[in-house]
């Protein structure tokens, strides 16, 4: 079987695979050239590179604090806030949201430990 009838093949022009060049029809003007328009860079059509604003690292700290030791992620989110309150950068969230739960896990582990208190001394006064 021959290649002649395929797509392609140099015995039928205007098939995708060759190359031809035409040259611009009467009446219309040859298009100008996008590369480069005054006023607006050499590069059209590419966003400027993107750099996204920094996560303050007391914030995330003060997060990973609220569910290891629940006292400091209160200290460190205060101070992650008071950081986010002068700086330019991101985590006002997170480390409102480890205050509130870091506050949360120390009064349920103060009156855990309240509790067994109370509970050895009533054994401890009955015991006697």
């Amino acid at each position: 079987m021959s290649n002649a009838n395929q797509p392609g093949h140099d015995s039928h022009p205007g098939y995708y695979g060759t190359r031809q060049s035409y040259a611009p029809q009467q009446g219309y003007a040859a298009q100008q050239s996008y590369a480069y328009q005054p006023g607006y860079g050499t590069e059209l059509g590419y966003a400027p590179p993107y750099s996204p604003t920094p996560t303050n690292t007391m914030a995330v700290l003060s997060l990973v604090l609220a569910f290891l030791f629940p006292p400091a992620g209160v200290i460190v989110g205060l101070v992650a806030r008071s950081q986010l309150k002068r700086s330019n950068e991101q985590g006002d969230g997170l480390a409102t949201a480890a205050i509130i739960l870091s506050a949360i896990f120390t009064a349920a582990i103060l009156l855990a430990v309240g509790s067994m208190v109370m509970v050895f001394l009533h054994l401890a006064a009955s015991a006697q």
